[in-house]
Order: structure tokens, then C-alpha cells, then sequence
């Protein structure tokens, strides 16, 4: 399974065994110095700006069998890749894009878990489209928003909307929806 995420802790303690990860960040710690988020807290204390792709990552694969973190499958063999989410600079939609050729030409994982929201600029639509139609035999796992905004009855929401068979898109409601 390839998570495409922000920055990823990799000394945190779901990643204890090593072997299952391969994180690869493309920057520096987003709060150097600041204290880690402890494995035995379960409270709103995260930040999403900084712990989304640890959380995502853990959520998947975590295994740390001495705090009793696990994740859904803690066998899993976990590929992480840090993506840059300013989509307002091409650079970072190209990048968006070679990292999804690279994983789905080299590291064939079977999913792509993609959590990051959606786009509205239909050239970065576009351009990542091409991505995940041509990753044709890897499955890509879409959050259909991540944004909290009412958005039109037509699938407007990308890359959850994608038309491929290859992308599913997930949602969650909530008692404010």
C-alpha cells in the first residue's frame, strides 16, 4: 500500500518495525523541536497541517506490538511518499505526478491511499488524470473531499471523481453535514 501525504514521522511509534516502511520525505521536520505526539494519546492535540500522513500511515500499517498500536493490517508493506500540496505551483503537480508514475512503474503497490482533498484548477485535474489512468492496475483510494465545503450535486470533487475503474472514492458524514 503507497500513501501519498504530507510529511510522515518516521521515528514515531507505529513505525517500530522498520522493515514494514518505506518512508522517503521530501523535507526537513515541519515543527523541529517540537515535542513528538506520544503513541498513548488519543485526543484532538494532533495537528493535520503536521500528523496527517503519520496518522494515515498508521492507520494502515501501524505495528508496534509493545504500545499496542496496530494498524488495519500490520503486515502490510507501507511505500510512503511526502507530496507537496501547493498545487498552485506546476513544479509540485509535476512532482504530484512523476511520484505516481515512479510508484506505479517501480514499487507496484496495490493501492494508493490519497487523502489530500480535491482540486478545482482543470489543468492540475487534467495533468493528474493522466497520472492515475496510466497507473491502470493500481487501485487508488480517494477522499472525496477532506474540505468540509457543500460542494454541487455533480461530481465536481477531484480526483475523487475521476471516471477510471481504477479510483473509489470515500466519504464520511457527520452530524454539521
Amino acid at each position: 500500500v503507497a500513501v501519498l501525504d504530507k510529511w510522515v514521522d518516521k521515528e514515531h511509534c507505529a513505525f517500530a518495525v522498520p522493515a514494514n516502511y518505506d518512508i522517503v520525505n521530501i523535507d526537513a521536520p515541519p515543527r523541529a523541536g517540537a515535542p513528538k505526539y506520544p503513541c498513548d494519546r488519543q485526543d484532538d492535540a494532533a495537528n493535520p497541517d503536521f500528523d496527517h500522513g503519520t496518522h494515515v500511515a498508521g492507520i494502515i500499517g501501524a505495528r508496534d506490538a509493545v504500545n499496542g498500536v496496530l494498524g488495519l493490517n500490520p503486515y502490510a508493506k507501507v511505500l510512503v511518499r511526502q507530496v507537496d500540496l501547493n498545487t498552485e505551483d506546476p513544479e509540485n503537480v509535476e512532482k504530484i505526478k512523476n511520484t505516481i508514475d515512479e510508484l506505479a512503474a517501480t514499487d507496484a503497490p496495490v493501492a494508493v491511499n490519497v487523502s489530500w482533498g480535491y482540486f478545482k484548477d482543470i489543468k492540475i485535474i487534467d495533468h493528474l488524470g493522466e497520472a492515475f489512468e496510466s497507473a491502470n492496475s493500481v487501485l487508488f483510494v480517494v477522499a472525496a473531499g477532506n474540505e468540509g465545503e457543500r460542494l454541487s450535486y455533480i461530481c465536481d470533487v477531484r480526483p475523487a471523481c475521476f471516471d477510471l475503474p481504477n479510483v473509489i472514492s470515500v466519504a464520511a458524514l457527520d452530524a454539521k453535514t
